[in-house]
Protein backbone atom coordinates (compact mmCIF):
# COMPACT_ATOMS: atom_id res chain seq x y z
CA UNK A 1 0.00 0.00 0.00
CA UNK A 2 3.00 2.28 -0.29
CA UNK A 3 1.53 4.06 -3.29
CA UNK A 4 -1.98 4.59 -1.90
CA UNK A 5 -2.92 7.79 -0.07
CA UNK A 6 -0.74 9.60 2.43
CA UNK A 7 2.10 7.83 4.16
CA UNK A 8 1.40 7.75 7.88
CA UNK A 9 5.15 7.85 8.56
CA UNK A 10 7.01 10.30 6.31
CA UNK A 11 10.23 9.26 4.59
CA UNK A 12 12.02 12.42 5.73
CA UNK A 13 13.89 11.41 8.93
CA UNK A 14 13.23 14.77 10.65
CA UNK A 15 9.48 14.67 9.97
CA UNK A 16 9.36 10.97 10.82
CA UNK A 17 10.89 11.71 14.23
CA UNK A 18 8.41 14.54 14.84
CA UNK A 19 5.49 12.29 13.90
CA UNK A 20 6.68 9.51 16.20
CA UNK A 21 7.27 11.94 19.08
CA UNK A 22 3.80 13.42 18.67
CA UNK A 23 2.31 9.92 18.44
CA UNK A 24 3.92 8.91 21.72
CA UNK A 25 2.94 12.21 23.32
CA UNK A 26 -0.70 11.55 22.46
CA UNK A 27 -0.56 8.55 24.78
CA UNK A 28 -0.35 11.05 27.65
CA UNK A 29 -3.79 12.28 26.61
CA UNK A 30 -5.04 8.70 26.65
CA UNK A 31 -3.60 8.22 30.15
CA UNK A 32 -4.93 11.45 31.63
CA UNK A 33 -8.31 11.38 29.87
CA UNK A 34 -9.42 7.83 29.22
CA UNK A 35 -7.60 5.95 31.95
CA UNK A 36 -7.42 8.41 34.84
CA UNK A 37 -10.79 10.17 34.49
CA UNK A 38 -13.27 8.40 32.21
CA UNK A 39 -12.55 4.83 33.29
CA UNK A 40 -12.47 5.93 36.93
CA UNK A 41 -15.96 7.41 36.58
CA UNK A 42 -17.30 4.44 34.61
CA UNK A 43 -15.88 1.77 36.91
CA UNK A 44 -16.21 3.35 40.35
CA UNK A 45 -19.59 3.49 42.05
CA UNK A 46 -20.51 7.17 42.62
CA UNK A 47 -20.65 6.69 46.37
CA UNK A 48 -16.99 5.60 46.29
CA UNK A 49 -15.67 8.57 44.26
CA UNK A 50 -12.74 10.36 45.81
CA UNK A 51 -13.79 13.85 44.73
CA UNK A 52 -10.38 15.38 45.51
CA UNK A 53 -8.66 12.74 43.39
CA UNK A 54 -11.17 13.20 40.56
CA UNK A 55 -10.75 16.99 40.64
CA UNK A 56 -6.95 16.64 40.54
CA UNK A 57 -7.16 14.21 37.61
CA UNK A 58 -9.49 16.54 35.70
CA UNK A 59 -7.09 19.42 36.31
CA UNK A 60 -4.26 17.29 34.93
CA UNK A 61 -6.39 16.48 31.87
CA UNK A 62 -7.22 20.15 31.30
CA UNK A 63 -3.54 21.09 31.58
CA UNK A 64 -2.62 18.42 29.04
CA UNK A 65 -5.22 19.73 26.60
CA UNK A 66 -3.97 23.29 27.14
CA UNK A 67 -0.49 21.99 26.29
CA UNK A 68 -1.82 20.37 23.10
CA UNK A 69 -3.71 23.53 22.16
CA UNK A 70 -0.56 25.61 22.63
CA UNK A 71 1.46 23.06 20.67
CA UNK A 72 -0.91 23.38 17.71
CA UNK A 73 -1.00 27.19 18.06
CA UNK A 74 2.78 27.23 17.73
CA UNK A 75 2.57 25.68 14.28
CA UNK A 76 1.94 27.51 11.04
CA UNK A 77 -1.72 28.60 10.90
CA UNK A 78 -2.03 26.79 7.57
CA UNK A 79 -1.25 23.50 9.30
CA UNK A 80 -4.41 21.69 10.34
CA UNK A 81 -2.80 18.40 11.30
CA UNK A 82 -0.75 17.36 14.33
CA UNK A 83 2.48 17.50 12.30
CA UNK A 84 2.90 19.14 8.93
CA UNK A 85 0.33 19.53 6.19
CA UNK A 86 -0.72 15.90 5.82
CA UNK A 87 -2.56 13.33 7.89
CA UNK A 88 -0.02 11.15 9.75
CA UNK A 89 0.23 8.49 12.41
CA UNK A 90 0.17 11.28 15.02
CA UNK A 91 -3.37 12.19 13.90
CA UNK A 92 -4.38 8.52 13.97
CA UNK A 93 -3.48 8.45 17.68
CA UNK A 94 -4.55 11.96 18.70
CA UNK A 95 -7.96 12.30 17.04
CA UNK A 96 -9.71 9.30 18.70
CA UNK A 97 -8.62 10.53 22.13
CA UNK A 98 -10.13 13.94 21.44
CA UNK A 99 -13.28 12.37 20.02
CA UNK A 100 -13.80 10.30 23.18
CA UNK A 101 -13.28 13.32 25.42
CA UNK A 102 -15.76 15.36 23.40
CA UNK A 103 -18.24 12.48 23.43
CA UNK A 104 -17.96 12.52 27.23
CA UNK A 105 -18.83 16.23 27.30
CA UNK A 106 -15.42 17.86 27.37
CA UNK A 107 -15.79 21.55 26.33
CA UNK A 108 -13.24 21.40 23.50
CA UNK A 109 -14.52 24.68 22.03
CA UNK A 110 -12.68 26.45 24.87
CA UNK A 111 -9.41 25.36 23.24
CA UNK A 112 -9.55 27.38 20.05
CA UNK A 113 -6.82 25.73 18.00
CA UNK A 114 -7.56 22.19 19.17
CA UNK A 115 -11.35 22.36 18.94
CA UNK A 116 -12.24 24.96 16.36
CA UNK A 117 -9.53 24.09 13.87
CA UNK A 118 -7.90 20.70 14.37
CA UNK A 119 -10.90 18.65 15.53
CA UNK A 120 -13.41 20.23 13.14
CA UNK A 121 -10.99 19.90 10.22
CA UNK A 122 -10.39 16.20 10.87
CA UNK A 123 -14.11 15.51 11.35
CA UNK A 124 -14.57 16.55 7.72
CA UNK A 125 -12.19 13.87 6.43
CA UNK A 126 -14.24 11.23 4.58
CA UNK A 127 -12.47 8.35 6.33
CA UNK A 128 -13.25 9.77 9.78
CA UNK A 129 -16.76 10.78 8.85
CA UNK A 130 -17.52 7.26 7.59
CA UNK A 131 -15.99 5.47 10.57
CA UNK A 132 -17.35 7.65 13.37
CA UNK A 133 -19.65 5.69 15.70
CA UNK A 134 -23.19 6.60 14.54
CA UNK A 135 -24.64 6.80 18.06
CA UNK A 136 -22.09 9.47 19.00
CA UNK A 137 -23.88 12.02 16.85
CA UNK A 138 -27.01 11.77 19.00
CA UNK A 139 -25.91 10.40 22.37
CA UNK A 140 -23.32 12.09 24.48
CA UNK A 141 -22.25 11.88 28.07
CA UNK A 142 -21.80 14.81 30.43
CA UNK A 143 -19.11 13.42 32.72
CA UNK A 144 -16.50 15.97 31.61
CA UNK A 145 -18.63 19.11 31.24
CA UNK A 146 -17.44 20.48 34.56
CA UNK A 147 -13.94 20.77 33.09
CA UNK A 148 -15.07 24.13 31.70
CA UNK A 149 -14.88 25.54 35.25
CA UNK A 150 -11.25 24.43 35.49
CA UNK A 151 -10.42 25.90 32.07
CA UNK A 152 -12.02 29.25 32.85
CA UNK A 153 -10.17 29.41 36.17
CA UNK A 154 -6.87 28.75 34.34
CA UNK A 155 -7.35 31.72 32.02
Amino acid sequence: MKNQGNRLLPDNPFLRAKVLQCTYDSLRLQKFGSEDVIYYIWHTPPERYDMNLLKKRKETLVNELIRWNNRLKGQNQETLYAIGNVFTLADVFLFPQLALLIHCGYPIQLHEQLGNFYYKHLCNRPSIHQSFPPHWSTTTSNILTDCSDIILNEK
